[in-house]
């Protein structure tokens, strides 16, 4: 499967220092590449070493060149430079657009440059580029291409389809001491889960944590401005409602400044009163930190300029510019021993005195901007394996990082950008070609796209999602869609509302993702803003279908019969603007649910359900919260009634199928 061509050295400027050109394996070896592959039915691999022929490195990539045969009806996934990287779907001859050179003012002025891959060399070449892993999807069949060692340097796969070429660039330095430079995998078939299955596999990477947590954050109501009395009075709104959320984090806002972490005049009570609260009230508490940046009205940026990282001009690497602190922000140097020595007391502050119980470190992408003799690879993957030492026993959330580099050392990461508080921005979007923004249609595209990661690398955390009715502009469908695929897709599941404002239709819409359970990926559709997934949780199998669009879409189902609150769907299903649903599919059993309005998941709100000739018995899982609901049971066409629970009710026609409609309440 790896049809080698040639293998080129390049600086990080794009220049040629070397290149071969051959099918023969025996001569690249004899010019200092020696090269194994090996092919077994579905997966190949290929590992290429240095031997004592070889050329002089350049701080800059390794390039293999490999024949692919590309056509219009195949789909590329290309996975973003890091978390907040759109990753989506692409046709082979579809270009990732650069940011728009007339906009450079605006774009440059905040930096926006610095949050992805844009001054790198793959996009002075006009071509799809994908980080780790990339997939092409050939009819029905999938193929997965992957690195296996991203902690040298890492792999940026670059689909050129009007070459016809793959092209594998690797970043590398003179100082790798890594015997094997590249090692790659390629795995083909029909089931895309099994096949991420098999990638995470042969890296030997477990998931850290395997439990979905529920819960509150501060950011996407409250933003920076937080204090004490608006975090207690949050956490009051789910105590005193029983509400069964694990955890309650605090975000950005608390600090005296970001690199200055100790908390400001709005907490006067301290952080480790706060997570006193917060455990008090049963449930898990987070903190927000960026270990590895420090904004210019810091006491750290003023007072110890030598422990912000430099480049080769001498100048302090800009890692971005926020609004919301005091405009540029800055890299630390963590490899300087004073550093790590200030950022581990932080730690033992943060996670000992005060007790909190997760971190969710931010802006970790930082540590990639201003390297001189290392590459990004491996700059992250010391970093990101440091903080795992540091933090212990407690639990990372990792946000905003090349998503290699968090596989199997935190135990959630984010795998999408920032929700906002509108559906897209087109200013952005479209204006700029900002693939880094805060936007809601972003955000989603990547939590699809990105599902297959969860429970494999680490838990996915694909942001949160929005049901208040003020201070955000979401339409009631968009609302859905976000909460539904949120639900469905992710792991990591909060909101940011005031949920005490909730009206009675909204606080029954929130309570219905009670129970949370796990969902199994089983097949998708996904490779375009509407399709379908099929996921599955005990003996159940639900369909999301979903359409992004701002127009109407109809969508083609997977085989089976599915059921909504309208009644049987085979075929297609037609989605409005914006709209997803959640169905639950059919079996040949009678009799069996067919719908329940207890759960957003019908059945989810069920602990055990048992049938009998004549009656039906379940029971209801303790974290359900909703006092009232309707269950639709198709019973055999000869009943005329049925016994569900110690109750008789009748029979009923129900589009062509014979029912019973149980209605419970929960109290």
């Amino acid at each position: 499967m790896f049809d080698l061509k040639k293998i080129k050295l390049l600086s990080l400027s794009g220049k040629s220092t070397w290149q071969l050109e051959s099918d023969n394996s025996e001569t690249f070896a004899s010019a200092g590449f020696d090269i194994e592959s090996t092919t077994d039915a579905a997966i190949s691999k290929l590992d290429l070493q240095l031997n004592e022929q070889a050329p002089p490195l350049p701080y800059g990539y390794l390039e293999l060149h490999f024949d692919f045969t590309y056509n219009n009806q195949q789909n590329v996934f290309c996975n973003g430079f890091q978390t907040w990287t759109e990753s989506k779907w692409f046709s082979p001859f579809d270009k990732i657009p650069k940011l728009r050179s007339i906009l450079k003012p605006v774009w440059s002025h905040f930096k926006m440059n610095n949050y992805g891959d844009y001054d790198s060399l793959h996009y002075q070449q006009s071509a799809l580029h994908s980080y780790h892993f990339t997939c092409v999807k050939i009819e029905d069949e999938y193929h997965l291409i992957a690195s296996l060692n991203e902690e040298n340097g890492f792999s940026i796969f670059i689909h050129r389809g009007d070459k016809n070429q793959l092209v594998l660039r690797k970043e590398v330095c003179p100082d790798n001491e890594d015997e094997t430079y590249i090692n790659l995998v390629y795995l083909k078939g029909k089931d895309l889960n099994q096949l991420y299955d098999e990638y995470f596999s042969l890296q030997g990477i477990e998931a850290l944590e395997t439990n979905n947590i529920t819960g509150w954050t501060s950011w996407y109501n409250y933003y920076t401005k937080i204090d004490e009395s608006i975090i207690l009075d949050n956490l009051q709104a789910f105590a005193t409602r029983k509400i069964p959320i694990n955890t309650f984090q605090i975000d950005d806002g608390w600090q005296k400044s970001v690199g200055d972490w100790l908390p400001n005049e709005k907490f006067p009570n301290g952080m480790g009163a706060i997570a006193t609260a917060i455990k008090k009230e049963g449930y898990a508490s987070g903190l927000w930190l960026a270990p590895f940046i420090c904004e210019k009205d810091s006491s750290i940026f003023k007072e110890r300029p030598e422990w912000i990282r430099t480049n080769a001009a001498g100048k302090k690497v800009v890692a971005g510019y926020s609004l919301d602190w005091s405009g540029q922000f800055y890299v630390l140097e963590w490899r300087n021993p004073m550093v790590k020595i200030y950022l581990e007391k932080v730690f033992n502050t943060v996670l000992s005195e005060w007790n909190f119980d997760m971190l969710k470190l931010d802006f970790l992408y930082a540590l990639t901007l201003g390297l001189d003799g290392r590459t990004k690879g491996e700059e992250m993957h010391d970093a990101m394996r440091w903080l795992q030492n540091i933090v212990g026993n407690k639990k990372i959330l990792a946000c905003g990082v090349p998503l290699a580099s968090a596989f199997g050392k935190v135990a959630y990461c984010r795998i999408s950008s920032d929700v906002a508080l509108k559906w897209e921005d087109v200013s952005l979007s479209t204006g700029i070609r900002y693939r880094e923004r805060v936007s809601t249609l972003n955000a989603l595209r990547s939590t699809i796209n990105r599902a297959l990661l969860n429970h494999k690398a680490f838990v996915n955390d694909p942001d949160v999602f929005i049901l208040r009715d003020n201070n955000q502009s979401l339409n009631l469908e968009q609302q859905k869609s976000l909460y539904f695929i949120n639900q469905a897709l992710g792991s990591l599941l909060f909101i940011s509302d005031n949920i005490a404002k909730y009206n009675d239709s909204k606080m029954e819409l929130y309570l219905k993702q009670f129970p949370v359970r796990t969902k199994k990926v089983i097949d998708m559709q996904a490779t375009k803003d509407h399709g379908w997934v099929v996921l599955k949780n005990r003996k159940f199998h639900y369909l999301l279908a979903f359409n992004l669009h701002d127009t109407p879409h109809s969508i083609s189902l997977p085989e089976g019969t599915w059921t909504n609150a309208s009644g049987a769907q085979e075929h297609e299903i037609n989605l409005a603007p914006f709209e997803t649903q959640i169905l639950l599919k059919t079996k040949k059993a009678v009799p069996q649910l067919l719908y329940s309005s207890a759960h957003i998941f019908p059945g989810m709100a069920i602990k055990k359900l048992k049938t009998t000739p004549g009656e039906i018995n379940f029971k209801w899982h303790k974290d359900v919260r909703v006092k009232e609901s309707e269950l639709i049971f198709q019973v055999p066409a000869e009943h005329e009634s049925y016994v569900v629970n110690g109750q008789v009710i009748n029979s009923e026609d129900w589009n062509g199928t014979r029912v019973v409609r149980y209605v419970g309440d929960m109290e």
